[in-house]
C-alpha cells in the first residue's frame, strides 16, 4: 500500500499553470469537435474519442483494433518517451472519464511520460493562458506498438480471481447501478460482480467553482483509499458499465503512486458480465 501525504505520489497531474511551464510533444484536446473549434490550448489537436473507441455488440466506449489505435495514435507525432499532455471540460466529472480512457490507451501502448490537465480547459482559461480557435497540427509518425496485453483482462479472467485475495475488484458506477437500482439499456441483468468494493468515481472530484471540478487534494483521495484498498493484494481491476470509467479508477490509482503491473481494467466490464447469465450478479447488498 502507497501512502504519501502532501503532493499527489505519482506526478501525473498538473495544475494549469504548471502544465503551461512544461515542453510537451503533443497537447490532446478529447473533446468533440464543435467545441475545440470555439477555442482550445493553443496548439493542441483535436482527438474525440470516437476517433480511438467504438461501440461493439451495443456497447460504447470499446477500445478499436491494436492496429487502429496505432494509426490513430501515430497521426499525434508522438512516441512512447515523448511527453503528452491531455485534457477535456472540467465541467462535470464524467469528462474526466475520456481522459482517462485515452490515458489507459497511451500506457497501454506503451507510452511513458503521459500528463492530465487538472480542472481541463475551463481551468486553463480562468488562468488566463493561452487559447486559440487555429488548428494545431502535428507531424504524422510510424508509431511502433508495445501493447502491454496484461493491462487488460476479460470475463472469465475475472470469473477465475473471485475470492483470490491476491486481487481486489472495484466497481467504480455510481452506488445506484453497483445495487442494481439503475441500469444501461446495455445490460441484461442489474447489480454487480460478486465480491466487488463500491467505489464511485465522482468521489474523487470536488468543484473548484461554478465552471469546472477538479481532483481532490492527495490528502483527501488518500483517505478514500485507505477505507477501501486491501493493502494485501497484489492486483487491482476496475470495472464500470463500459471500461470508460474503470480507466479513469486506473489514472486515479496510477496517480497516487500505484505502480501499473499492480493494475488491471476489465474491457467490457459490466455489460458484458451481465450479458453471460452463467456469471453471477449480486443485487441490493454490498459484496
Amino acid at each position: 500500500m502507497i501512502w504519501i501525504i502532501g503532493a499527489y505520489p505519482f506526478n501525473i497531474l498538473l495544475e494549469p499553470k504548471d502544465a503551461a511551464k512544461m515542453k510537451f510533444k503533443v497537447i490532446i484536446d478529447v473533446r468533440e469537435p464543435e467545441m475545440y473549434e470555439k477555442g482550445h490550448i493553443q496548439g493542441a489537436v483535436n482527438l474525440p474519442v470516437n476517433s480511438f473507441l467504438q461501440s461493439e455488440d451495443g456497447i460504447p466506449f470499446q477500445m478499436k483494433s491494436i492496429d487502429t489505435l496505432i494509426e490513430v495514435i501515430s497521426s499525434l507525432g508522438a512516441r512512447q518517451d515523448d511527453p503528452v499532455l491531455i485534457y477535456s471540460s472540467g465541467k462535470l466529472p464524467i469528462f474526466y472519464a475520456n481522459v482517462g480512457r485515452l490515458f489507459f490507451v497511451l500506457e497501454y501502448l506503451g507510452f511513458e511520460k503521459v500528463f492530465v490537465l487538472n480542472g481541463g480547459y475551463e481551468a486553463w482559461v480562468e488562468n488566463k493562458l493561452p487559447t486559440s480557435t487555429k488548428r494545431g497540427l502535428s507531424p504524422r509518425i510510424r508509431l511502433k506498438a508495445k501493447p502491454d496485453s496484461s493491462l487488460i483482462v476479460d470475463k472469465s479472467f475475472v470469473l477465475k480471481v473471485l475470492g483470490d485475495p491476491n486481487y481486489q475488484i472495484f466497481d467504480v458506477r455510481p452506488s445506484e447501478y453497483y445495487f442494481g437500482v439503475y441500469g444501461q439499456p446495455f445490460y441484461q441483468r442489474f447489480g454487480h460482480i460478486p465480491q466487488a468494493f463500491s467505489l464511485p468515481f465522482e468521489f474523487f472530484f470536488t468543484r473548484a467553482n461554478d465552471n469546472f471540478y477538479v481532483l481532490k487534494n492527495a490528502e483527501s483521495i488518500d483517505t478514500i483509499l485507505k477505507a477501501v484498498v486491501n493493502p494485501n493484494a497484489k492486483h487491482y481491476i476496475f470495472y464500470c458499465n463500459t471500461g470508460r470509467e474503470a480507466s479513469l479508477g486506473y489514472f486515479i490509482f496510477r496517480m497516487m503512486g500505484y505502480p501499473k503491473e499492480k493494475l488491471k481494467v476489465f474491457e467490457g466490464s459490466f455489460a458484458v458480465w451481465s450479458r453471460d447469465t452463467t456469471l453471477p450478479v449480486v443485487r441490493f447488498k454490498w459484496y
